[in-house]
């Protein structure tokens, strides 16, 4: 019993030295900024991209198809380029990883050169 207790011992040590480690890649991050302070007497037109917590992508509480915000965008902004297009996700957990949906949205929207501006909950003790 005690050569297998040995055994299995230096299986786990051999395998631990053998296991690859992961390099880090130095990464610079560059800080959020806070979001600016809208007078009440003229606030600017906004539409908002939702992503909800099961997956469902919503612009202005409507179900929208990821192909077609985009194109919808695009006409909102050349009837009044003053739009805001805020972008929102759900903190609630659903059944499937939303970080892909996110990204592609994300993805398409810049490379449509279509500003966009996070939305999210403020963090309990801060100041706006």
């Amino acid at each position: 019993m005690i050569d297998v207790v040995f055994l299995l011992l230096t299986f786990f040590i051999y395998a631990m030295v053998l296991m690859d480690r992961i390099e880090l890649v130095p990464l610079e991050l560059k800080p959020l900024e806070a979001g600016e302070t809208v007078s009440e007497s003229s606030p600017r037109p906004a539409r908002t991209l939702s992503l909800d917590g099961e997956g469902g992508l919503y612009l202005d509480r409507e179900a929208v198809d990821i192909e077609e915000v985009v194109p919808m965008l695009r006409a909102t902004l050349e009837e009044d380029p003053e739009t805001v297009l805020y972008l929102a996700v759900s903190d609630e957990q659903g059944p499937r990883d939303r970080i892909p949906a996110l990204l592609e949205i994300w993805n398409r929207l810049r490379l449509a050169e279509i500003p966009i501006k996070m939305v999210g909950r403020p963090i309990p003790g801060e100041s706006p």
